[in-house]
């Protein structure tokens, strides 16, 4: 009897290695396939980035460009404010009065010359 036993043992241990065999193979197979599937997804992952980082990198180029071109035309409106001023200085005449008769006559031209004003308008 006891060697039917010990076959009994052995055959009952037999069977629990297999089926935990069998057990870690479903497993090593979904962990295969989950493992598979994210490193599709790390790889869409990483294109998506490299986009971006291209997207950026394209923007920041673009913005570059703008801001030295903005300093270039604030250059050269410095400049040419300069030149005005420069101009401005050495010509006095905006500093005189204008005599009282010719501002009056250029009222009245300018009084004849706009739409809707007629002489009965003056004060």
């Amino acid at each position: 009897m006891p060697n039917i036993l010990s076959g009994r043992l052995l055959i009952g241990i037999a069977l629990l290695v297999v089926g935990f065999g069998a057990f870690l193979y479903v497993q090593n197979t979904k962990m295969i396939a989950d493992i598979t599937n994210l490193s599709n997804q790390l790889s869409t992952i990483n294109t998506v980035l490299e986009e971006q980082s291209n997207q950026i990198n394209a923007i920041n180029k673009a913005t570059q460009s703008a801001i030295k071109q903005k300093e270039i035309n604030t250059k050269h409106n410095e400049g040419v404010q300069h030149e005005i001023r420069k101009s401005l200085d050495k010509d006095k005449s905006g500093d005189s009065l204008i005599p009282d008769d010719i501002t009056s006559r250029l009222r009245q031209q300018i009084d004849s010359i706009r739409p809707g004003k007629t002489n009965s308008d003056k004060p």
